[in-house]
């Protein structure tokens, strides 16, 4: 009797999933009208490409078209890495790629759900639960939603929360790199963040990744992969591989509070703070754009901020700049470092919004635009002398400081490297690395 009550009960599940599409999987397939995407044995997305492409380019790395980089503490797309704490006692790492055995994949429909919950592992996804879900939409979108629950029955922080995105673009040498391979521009600056892939010829279409900002979701924070931080890792930049994977793997941080001890931002960093039983959701979006308007374009159908400046980023203390901040959402105040309140200046049809800006500080300025319900976006201008008292302040440098006057000798009258760490000339004569069309090829800053 024993027997034919767990057949029941095996007989019955099966066909509860038959009945309502729910099963298991490793591997599955999204599509709709614009993106084809392929999730895989480890909850991660394995594939995206671009329906009617202009080559068939595969737009994120994975086993196939990067095998040395399927190794034991593989990073790819979709797995996440989190540091967090109870009750504000230390930190601990929390990744998925330690938590298989947490790990279940299921799928319905178009739609694939990815949970992590109570791993033995003491690095893996323990005392919270996590919540991934891709799924792909009829406008042609790929949402991927995270969802993170505290099950710990204390206060937890998440100090960080982080999505490693190795896009395709590691370079193999012989490959024919302007159809297969892409190259990743960012925008961090929090519910306005964006990122877009594409081929290095910028022929075609290329794939852009935005916040779904009816979540709240952004980025706040970048962290480079480098082998001091991550010995031994080839996931990590070491000179080995200098010129195919120059930045190391990409991470980018919704939450940066332990891991802005890597000094590689310029935000605020924050902690996700959740009382027990609390859930927060974050959501994200992958879109085929055709071009750089139609990046725009879609930054404004879908809520965030599309900016535009003129002249540049760059601005002399003597001139000003205009910003035209384009957004459907109500913006509510833009301010200087200091706090000032910039006024609007003019506004336009279909949300453009101007502003005016002038600066005093020499250095970074940080301008935050605040929108929406709680939404903010910030942008990173630097201000420099008058360009006349510039390039006449930097051509005395290059004179005093970097010119060789031995007469005689093979430096003489050359304009030499400056390292920044030594404050003194390079002065590397010998050979191809020490001389040649790549001068400042070896400089340090």
């Amino acid at each position: 009797m024993k027997f034919k009550g767990i057949l029941a009960a095996f007989l019955f599940l099966t066909t509860a999933s038959l009945l309502f599409g729910t099963h298991t999987a490793e591997a599955h397939e999204l599509s709709n009208d614009k993106l084809t995407i392929q999730t895989g044995e480890h909850g991660e997305i394995s594939s995206i490409r671009i329906k009617g492409d202009a080559f068939p380019t595969e737009y994120v790395m994975n086993a196939t078209v990067t095998p040395e980089q399927n190794t034991a503490d593989h990073q790819w797309l979709g797995e996440l890495m989190f540091t967090y704490r109870l009750d504000g006692g230390s930190w601990t790492k929390a990744w998925t790629n330690k938590s298989a055995d947490a790990r279940k994949i299921t799928t319905s429909g178009n739609r694939v759900t990815v949970t992590y919950e109570n791993s033995s592992n003491a690095e893996g996804i323990r005392n919270f639960k996590v919540i991934e879900t891709y799924s792909a939409e009829s406008n042609g979108s790929v949402l991927w939603n995270i969802q993170v629950q505290n099950t710990s029955g204390k206060k937890l922080e998440i100090g960080d929360f982080g999505l490693p995105l190795p896009f395709n673009e590691q370079w193999t040498y012989g490959d024919a790199i302007y159809e297969t391979r892409v190259v990743t521009h960012s925008f961090i600056g929090n519910n306005s963040s964006y990122i877009t892939a594409g081929r290095p010829s910028g022929i075609g279409s290329s794939l852009l990744l935005i916040p779904d900002s009816t979540t709240g979701a952004g980025f706040e924070y970048q962290d480079h992969w480098r082998d001091e931080e991550h010995p031994g890792s080839k996931w990590a930049w070491n000179p080995a591989n200098e010129g195919k994977w120059l930045e190391g793997l990409n991470v980018f941080y919704i939450h940066s509070n332990v891991i802005k001890s890597t000094n590689r931002g310029y935000l605020p960093n924050t902690s996700l703070i959740l009382n027990p039983g609390k859930s927060k959701n974050y959501g994200f979006k992958f879109l085929a754009v055709k071009d750089e308007h139609d990046v725009k374009d879609t930054l404004y159908q879908e809520n965030l901020v599309d900016t535009t400046v003129v002249p540049g980023m760059i601005v002399p203390t003597n001139q000003k700049a205009k910003v035209d901040l384009r957004t459907k959402q109500t913006i509510n105040k833009v301010t200087y470092p200091d706090g000032t309140v910039i006024p609007q200046t003019d506004s336009k049809a279909g949300g453009h919004q101007i502003y005016e800006l002038k600066f005093t500080k020499l250095g970074p300025n940080f301008i935050t635009v605040e929108y929406g319900n709680g939404n903010k976006t910030v942008l990173q201008f630097y201000a420099i002398e008058p360009i006349d008292q510039a390039l006449q302040r930097h051509a005395t440098f290059m004179v005093d400081k970097t010119q060789w006057n031995v007469p005689g000798d093979l430096r003489d009258k050359v304009f030499d490297d400056w390292m920044m760490h030594t404050k003194s000339k390079r002065n590397i004569f010998n050979g191809y690395w020490g001389w040649g069309d790549d001068w400042g090829l070896n400089c340090q800053a």
